[in-house]
Parts: structure tokens; sequence; C-alpha cells
């Protein structure tokens, strides 16, 4: 007889286990962060991870619209990805 998974069910099934190591100040303030948000450790490191990704994967195509740019162009290249 097949065991039973006890849990929710879920579309996005947690499989892998992260180990992190931080110092004092780091923890107190990941606890801070979770009390202000109201979730839970895992659950906020989860969605930093994905606004953190969403928003390298933005400016990694603002910056290749500018690759073409010379090195005399750069620093204007820059404050055209600023604006």
């Amino acid at each position: 007889m097949p065991v039973k998974k006890i849990g929710r069910p879920t579309d996005s099934p947690k499989t892998f286990m992260l180990r992190v190591k931080m110092d004092k100040d780091t923890l107190a303030k990941l606890d801070e962060c979770c009390k202000m948000t109201n979730l839970n450790r895992s659950e906020f490191v989860r969605r930093n991870i994905c606004e953190k990704y969403d928003a390298l994967k933005n400016e990694r195509k603002r910056l290749s619209t500018h690759q073409s740019c010379s090195h005399f162009q750069y620093r204007q290249c820059q404050k055209a990805i600023a604006a």
C-alpha cells in the first residue's frame, strides 16, 4: 500500500532545501523583515529571490539594447539607461 503524502496540495512543490550561514546581525534583519511583511523566512527569501531575478533580467534587457556603444559613448549610454 503506497504511503500517503501529508501536507497541502501545491502547484509548486518545494523539494530542495537550502542551508545558509549568516551572522547574528543579518539574521536579526531577516527576522525583522519577516515580521514587517508577515511572512516566514522561507517565503520571504523565495519572494525576494524572484523580485531580484526579475529586476536583473529587466536591467540586462536595458543594457543589451545599448551594447553597440563604443567605449567613448559609455557614459552617454549609462545616462540614457538611467533615464
